[in-house]
């Protein structure tokens, strides 16, 4: 999915093949709750809190445990 924010692209990848009709609706939710945060004015301009979670990878659990110095 590409996401258009102050001129510049973002991907979000990982959300599944375009012939797959539940990995379509997946990204239409994404989609949906990207748009109600901008104009809430609560988005994540990181896109973070919309990236599909990869095995073995946390962004926002590694940035919490990064910010206070536990590895």
């Amino acid at each position: 999915m590409r996401v258009r924010l102050e001129g510049q692209d973002h991907f979000i990848n990982r959300l599944g093949r375009w012939d797959d009709p539940i990995a379509v609706a997946k990204a239409q939710a994404i989609s949906a709750e990207i748009w109600r945060d901008y104009r809430e004015g609560t988005l994540d301009w990181s896109l973070c809190r919309y990236k599909p979670l990869v095995a073995g990878k946390d962004p926002e659990l590694w940035y919490f445990t990064e910010s206070r110095g536990h590895y």
